[in-house]
């Protein structure tokens, strides 16, 4: 009984102590990519939040990127935020949103359909 235990447990922790690879991630799309238009004359950022990386994708070492689409409100929030295009899809989308909405700018200048990008890379 011990003999056939024993290496099913060293298996099971083996397994457990793997770590996956990280996901496959897109190229980032070319600079005259209909997808990275932005607003004309967007205002001046007053407020900036850096988006928080995911734990999860942290302990992979997993890189990513995340294009948002937003609007400028009267006060300077953003807006409407919404995601594009990202890569790994989903991953990073959460915590890039949340970061854009803490974003605050020149007030007074209300825009629509900007676009931004994040891009993760770990350290």
């Amino acid at each position: 009984m011990i003999r056939i235990v024993l290496p099913v447990a060293v298996v099971m922790f083996a397994a457990a102590c793997a770590t996956t690879p990280p996901l496959t991630v897109e190229p980032f799309p070319g600079s005259g990519s209909p997808e990275l238009k932005t607003c004309s004359d967007r205002p001046a950022v007053v407020l900036r939040a850096e988006p928080l990386y995911p734990p999860d994708a942290h302990e992979k070492a997993q890189p990513g990127w995340v294009i948002l689409e937003y609007d400028i409100a009267d006060d300077g929030k953003a807006t409407n935020v919404s995601v594009v295009r990202s890569s790994p899809p989903e991953l990073f989308d959460g915590v890039a949103r949340r970061a854009l909405r803490e974003w605050r700018f020149t007030p007074g200048s209300p825009r629509l359909k900007c676009r931004i990008d994040f891009r993760f890379r770990p350290r």
